[in-house]
């Protein structure tokens, strides 16, 4: 397999690379694109596309990501802040120079006061809105979630005079269940899962808010301006807007994970979205799986030519033996082991997103009353059981 890339020498580790940018990808008896003079040219036998949910490989190799990337609806951000015992502390990346020490020290204490290190508190609020704050000793980590379902009504409100690309606009943001780009059987999965879990559909398309990165501090403090405990401090603490992390939460929807060669891995081919709380554990479980399956076609084709150690055997004989039969089974049983999996819990999360950001009043209800009264034994119980389903998804092999 030939990859190309334009940014520089790789990183070279006992036969691999990593690259930071990738320009295409070919078969070896194809004539590499010898127009970029500093264009560098690799052959591997083969090829995982690990690279995030925004994932060249996969745009390179199964296409546009519009067949692929699903939309919540649900916009993101996340910002983390040290808390300051003296000097030493004081990040200008983050608190910015405007923040005295004496001032940070204060809000610090607060912070400090109200959150024990290694503990996590959530906040469920109306109008789709969701945040959890969590601390490391001296560290803290702020994720908001909110629905965009109103700001994408203002937005279209304000758009009315130009009428033809509102509408436009409007047919390409259609969700899973009306969409005919890129559908298939796990589409429909997804359109059931949507209507199962209430109101929350998917979207093809993102609806991404138009805000310049110096504003985000103050659209979370506008935004989210009724949580009154640890969130003033922690904004204040964030000086320097530029390190607020924002973006439209999506899950990759894609049948098949591997091609010839190249196999997809973590974001790329199963976002969960942080909604799930299950991303980077599931993208270890899938590299364990991978590499599990590996390792079990090397062994057979290591017996099959009466080699007692596994090591003694080139991985190139390997993926080159009989146009590649034992490669394809490795990568067939590392997909057929991990899709329903990763459908599960991406369905669970369309579920638990619609019941945390809800903008039903009703449903606010609902959930505020269920978790104010329920017992605290039945809770635990339900919580236990809810952690051991994730183990169950996390670990067992069909």
């Amino acid at each position: 397999m030939r990859r190309e890339n334009s940014l520089g020498t790789p990183t070279m580790m006992k036969g691999s690379a990593s690259f930071s940018s990738l320009s295409s990808l070919s078969s070896p008896s194809s004539n590499p694109n010898m127009s970029q003079p500093n264009l560098l040219i690799e052959e591997f036998d083969l090829v995982v596309g690990a690279d995030g949910i925004n994932s060249q490989t996969r745009n390179l190799v199964f296409g546009p990501d519009i067949q692929f990337k699903k939309y919540l609806n649900v916009g993101y951000m996340c910002f983390m802040v040290d808390l300051v015992n003296d000097a030493n502390d004081m990040d200008p990346a983050i608190t910015g120079e405007k923040i005295s020490l004496e001032h940070c020290k204060i809000l610090s204490k607060k912070v400090k006061e109200g959150i024990e290190s290694s503990h996590t508190v959530s906040f469920l609020l109306d109008k789709g809105r969701y945040m959890t704050i969590s601390r490391n000793k001296n560290r803290c980590y702020v994720s908001c979630a909110f629905t965009l379902d109103e700001m994408a009504s203002q937005s279209e409100e304000s758009n009315e005079g130009n009428t033809e690309s509102s509408k436009k606009d409007k047919e390409k943001r259609t969700s899973t269940s009306g969409s005919s780009s890129g559908s298939s059987d796990e589409d429909k999965d997804k359109s059931s899962a949507s209507s199962s879990s209430g109101s929350r559909k998917l979207y093809t398309r993102q609806n991404k808010l138009d805000i310049d990165v110096v504003k985000r501090k103050q659209f979370l403090v506008e935004k989210f301006a009724d949580v009154q405990h640890l969130f003033p401090q922690l904004i204040q603490l964030l000086g320097n807007s530029n390190s607020i992390y924002y973006d439209d939460l999506a899950q990759i929807h894609i049948d098949k994970w591997h091609k010839g060669r190249i196999v997809l891995l973590g974001d790329s081919c199963q976002a969960l979205t942080p909604l799930s709380g299950k991303g980077a554990s599931m993208a270890l479980v899938g590299a364990k799986t991978l590499a599990d399956e590996l390792k079990r076609v090397l062994v057979q084709h290591a017996k099959m030519d009466g080699v007692d150690y596994i090591r003694d055997i080139p991985v190139e004989k390997l993926l080159n033996h009989q146009d590649m039969p034992y490669l394809k089974d490795a990568l067939e049983s590392y997909e057929r082991k991990m899709l329903d999996r990763i459908k599960e819990i991406q369905r669970k999360t369309i579920r638990e997103g619609d019941f945390f950001l809800t903008t039903s009043a009703f449903k606010q209800f609902i959930r505020n009353s269920t978790l104010k009264y329920m017992p605290k034994k039945l809770f635990l119980k339900l919580s236990k059981k809810d952690a051991q389903s994730n183990e169950d998804l996390q670990s067992s092999k069909p």
